[in-house]
């Protein structure tokens, strides 16, 4: 599933092609989302792509109507969504396309979701966001984050892996921040120290402007518009490593456990204490 700076990347790119470019007409494919998209076509016509906005996960495509007011669209990857871009004579339909935007000039932006876990949510505003972006949040959100963290009982990995608190961070990052810090994946939040989890929150943000600046992870699914491949995979330390391979710090053999995911750390790095 894409996260954080996979969708961030994804955003970029589109703010800086599309931006002001206005929507000629929207169509949808038979294929449902797992949320399809409530609004009906005709509603897109004449809309422009006012920008493109991100919190955690989640794309918000703004839309800008005539009389200047603004809309939008919340768009969840889900496992295998993505965005391609077509100019005027470059349009190539293929399978699972489920939104095509064809706009003004020719181009044609289209969504793409072969599994079909994704949706395009209508908004009449932006939502208000409440959780932790590590990217964008305030530091009131940071210290609501911190404190909800050191008052669970719940272990480190699954308090990051739950969206309610710090939104973004998926399995990749998660494990790859708890490795960076040295921190027990398992140890309950209530026994970690101040300073601990604020060094932990640090490394979130540190770990995730990395990843952005080399485009993301490409493992499976995550492709940026032009077809183009993230690079931060080759950066990674525990995700995917297989049980029982040496720890690229310490030499130490990698654990796996079943979060129902694979969780991958070290025993000699990652301490209780």
């Amino acid at each position: 599933m894409p996260e954080l700076p996979e969708v961030e990347s994804i955003r970029a790119l589109l703010e800086g092609a599309l931006s002001g470019e206005e929507i000629e007409s929207l169509k949808k494919s038979k294929e449902s989302l797992r949320k399809p998209l409530s609004k009906s076509v005709s509603y897109f016509k004449g809309k422009k792509l006012h920008s493109f906005k991100r919190w955690g996960k989640k794309l918000y495509i703004v839309l800008e109507g005539e009389k200047k007011d603004l809309s939008s669209l919340e768009v969840s990857l889900g496992m295998s969504g993505a965005f391609r871009f077509h100019g005027p004579n470059e349009v190539k339909k293929e399978k699972h396309d489920h939104l095509v935007f064809k706009l003004k000039g020719g181009n044609q932006l289209i969504y793409n979701d072969p599994r079909r876990f994704g949706w395009v949510k209508f908004f009449k505003e932006t939502p208000q966001q409440q959780s932790w972006d590590p990217l964008l949040g305030s530091g009131k959100q940071r210290e609501l984050a911190i404190k909800a963290l050191r008052k669970t009982e719940r272990s480190l990995y699954a308090f990051l892996m739950d969206q309610t608190y710090i939104t973004g961070l998926g399995n990749i990052y998660v494990q790859e921040a708890l490795f960076r810090s040295g921190l027990d994946p398992n140890l309950a939040g209530k026994r970690v120290s101040l300073k601990r989890a604020d060094d932990l929150l640090l490394e979130c943000t540190l770990i995730l402007k990395e990843s952005v600046k080399l485009g993301g992870c490409t493992l499976k699914d995550h492709k940026l518009i032009d077809g183009s491949s993230g690079g931060f995979q080759h950066k990674l330390m525990v995700y995917g490593k297989k049980k029982g391979e040496p720890c690229l710090k310490c030499g130490a053999k990698l654990v796996h456990q079943k979060q129902p995911r694979t969780l991958t750390w070290c025993r000699k790095c990652q301490k209780r204490k």
